[in-house]
C-alpha cells in the first residue's frame, strides 16, 4: 500500500521546480531536473487496506505530463 507520505515526495517532480531531496553517499543532497526527461513508474496493489480503491492525489493527478495508466 502506497503512504501519502512518499506521494508527497513525487509532487515536487510534477510542479514547475522539478526538485527532489535525496541522499548520495551518506550526504543530503537537492536534484534539480528541469529540462530533464524522466519517468516515475509506480505500480502495485489498487486497492487500500481498507478495500476501497487507491486514487492518486489530485496534487499528481491534475497535471498535463502526469498519466494514469491503470
Amino acid at each position: 500500500h502506497t503512504s501519502p507520505e512518499l506521494l508527497q515526495k513525487f509532487i515536487p517532480l510534477c510542479d514547475a521546480t522539478r526538485r527532489i531531496e535525496g541522499v548520495r553517499d551518506g550526504e543530503p543532497r537537492s536534484y534539480d531536473l528541469r529540462g530533464k526527461r524522466f519517468a516515475v513508474c509506480m505500480a502495485g496493489n489498487p486497492y487500500t487496506e481498507s478495500g476501497e480503491q487507491f486514487r492518486i492525489p489530485d496534487m499528481l493527478a491534475n497535471r498535463a505530463d502526469v498519466w494514469n495508466l491503470g
